[in-house]
């Protein structure tokens, strides 16, 4: 009866007395969230663990439980400190790892003249991610368009006499094939068929055809804030083209539309009498940046007869040995460059030349016009020259024999 009294009164009084409490403890009065673990670590962050005040009254049992709980605090404590040091060289490690192997063309992580610090390298979420009703829409249309071009193909026909009909109790497979080969030759016999047609009869027909461009070698487009957009002529050009259009069969090649080039050939040549075709846009080719470059093996002309007068080389880049170079005139008033190609344009046609290529080869394609000239110039000097040895070398000659019989 006394025992069981006194073990009464002791825990009563070890249960009544005061000891320090814990960091979990505090954080669980103040209303705060935590782990086990973290509490364990926050109560050993000193390395050491906080036991609590004893009282006089505490029986044996209660010293031993303290203790094991104060030892299982620092281990756990520890086993904290280590795990945080563990996952800090982690992140070191990763980061370091993250700026040796990040490419060079993703440029930095952030902006470092970005207000909000935008984290560059995370995965950009998705702003307006299709519903499941728009996946499965899209994919019907996928099938619907698959459908109806199969059973097209299908059903065209090919004529019988080409060589791809494959008759008509051909697979499916088979048809399909056939009629895409012959779709596809189709439209790459549009992009190889010829620009001109064939030239006309005599006396219609003149041996050599000039191509003259548009842009830079005719006329010179500016724009006034005053008067807005304006279409200068090249000084010289109307008695330039009425000359070459007697000689030559003189082909526009514009690199621009017909709504933008259209009407300025309209005014240029009303009456039509000048220009034997007009070319655009839609006739040239691009080459790998997406420029217009004119094909001149698609113009029906033998191509030893055909000068291309051009202020940009790269227009006719296919063809070098034709083109005749120009400066790109932007409007000077005092331009005599349309002139100066008119003696070396009457002296094709004249000599009947049957390659204009070596021609213009010997001449460098530049300047032509005026080396042809002071070419010229030379040739006939040289000649006078000549003429007048031979006449000295005669009169020499003839004074010889009408002294040698005074001699004798």
């Amino acid at each position: 009866m006394l025992r069981v009294l006194y073990s009464r009164v002791g825990t009563s009084l070890s249960c009544s007395a005061p000891r320090a409490l814990s960091a979990a403890e505090h954080m669980v009065a103040r209303g705060v969230r935590t782990t086990p673990a973290a509490a364990a670590a926050k109560d050993g962050s000193s390395g050491e663990a906080k036991e609590p005040t004893p009282s006089a009254e505490t029986s044996g049992a209660g010293q031993n439980e303290a203790a094991t709980a104060a030892a299982a605090g620092a281990t756990a404590a520890g086993e904290g400190e280590a795990a945080a040091a563990a996952a800090g060289e982690g992140e070191a490690a990763a980061a370091a790892a993250g700026e040796k192997k990040r490419p060079w063309w993703k440029g930095p992580e952030k902006d470092p003249y970005d207000p909000f610090d935008t984290d560059y390298s995370a995965p950009m979420p998705l702003q307006n991610p299709l519903s499941t009703g728009a996946r499965i829409s899209l994919a019907l249309l996928g099938l619907f368009s698959i459908g109806s071009s199969t059973y097209v193909l299908s059903t065209f026909d090919i004529p019988e006499d080409h060589p791809l009909y494959e008759g008509k109790d051909a697979g499916l497979v088979a048809k399909l094939v056939a009629n895409c080969k012959y779709m596809y030759n189709s439209i790459a016999g549009e992009s190889n068929k010829p620009l001109l047609p064939d030239p006309l009869p005599p006396p219609f027909y003149k041996p050599y055809t000039l191509i003259v461009g548009l842009d830079e070698v005719l006329i010179h487009t500016k724009y006034d804030a005053r008067t807005g957009f304006q279409t200068l002529k090249r000084p010289g050009m109307d008695a330039f083209l009425r000359e070459v259009s007697s000689l030559y069969e003189v082909v526009v090649w514009s690199v621009k539309s017909f709504i933008v080039s259209g009407p300025v050939l309209s005014s240029i040549d009303p009456f039509e009498k000048m220009f034997a075709y007009k070319l655009y846009r839609p006739s040239c080719k691009s080459n790998d940046d997406g420029a217009p470059v004119k094909d001149l093996t698609r113009i029906n002309r033998p191509l030893h007869r055909v000068i291309s007068i051009e202020a940009d080389p790269s227009r006719v880049a296919s063809h070098p040995d034709n083109v005749l170079l120009v400066p790109a005139w932007t409007g000077a008033p005092g331009d005599n460059e349309l002139g100066a190609l008119l003696p070396f344009l009457r002296a094709v046609v004249a000599d009947k030349v049957a390659d204009v290529r070596l021609l213009l080869k010997f001449y460098g394609h530049e300047n032509v016009g005026r080396k042809f000239v002071a070419h010229m110039r030379e040739r006939r000097a040289r000649a006078a020259l000549e003429s007048s040895q031979r006449e000295a070398a005669r009169e020499l000659l003839a004074q010889a024999e009408a002294t040698k019989p005074d001699a004798e």
